[in-house]
């Protein structure tokens, strides 16, 4: 399977070994903390070290944090990858790239096609990735599509996370998009509650996806 695949929202750490040994590629924490995912309310950041994953790569997804604080908790973790899921701007990215961590940066498409955001070539010295996930006021997670086909309507020069309420009726249609994703990113389609993953459904993606 070329498209690799992120499971964001997770709470629950015997979750995350599962998922590790299904060969997800990325495992996404969220340290936000309105979030109803937010990790810490579940875990510590002593329970969140040394996971000693085999495959994934973690991701720890921020909204505008304090850069100080989200440097610390990426530290204490050995997180691979941060997510900037906010406002953040190239000289925040910069400043973390400095520190030797992947950026993943959002941009934000409304339900309508309208973008919040379309200075990509500012932030493509400092970022590894984009994501491009639906505008809504809970910040994601809330399990709504924007209209996926405007993402070739855009001119940017990284591979890209397409995310924003994918689930198993609409993942077969990402493969006719024009521009292919690097990765899906999903979430709150796949859960029983939030932050506690419905591992059958993550199954059945992976065998859609690799049909």
């Amino acid at each position: 399977m070329s498209m690799k695949i992120k499971v964001c929202g997770l709470t629950c750490l015997p979750q995350l070994y599962y998922l590790d040994a299904l060969n997800i590629n990325f495992l996404g924490f969220i340290f936000y903390e309105p979030s109803p995912r937010y990790v810490l309310k579940y875990n510590s950041l002593k329970n969140l070290q040394n996971l000693n994953l085999k495959h994934a790569q973690t991701v720890g997804v921020f909204v505008d944090e304090n850069i100080d604080i989200l440097i610390n908790i990426a530290n204490k973790i050995g997180l691979n990858c941060i997510q900037l899921h906010g406002n953040e701007n190239p000289d925040y990215c910069m400043v973390l790239k400095s520190k030797g961590f992947q950026i993943i940066k959002v941009f934000k498409i409304d339900l309508q096609g309208n973008l919040n955001n379309d200075y990509f070539k500012d932030f493509e010295p400092w970022c590894d990735y984009f994501m491009f996930d639906t505008l809504t006021p809970k910040q994601g997670g809330a399990g709504q599509s924007f209209p996926w086909h405007t993402i070739q309507n855009l001119h940017f020069n990284r591979p890209y996370f397409l995310s924003g309420g994918i689930q198993l009726s609409n993942i077969q249609d990402i493969k006719f998009l024009p521009h292919q994703p690097f990765s899906i990113d999903i979430n709150s389609k796949f859960e029983w509650t939030p932050g506690f993953k419905n591992t059958s459904k993550i199954i059945q993606a992976l065998e859609i996806l690799r049909q």
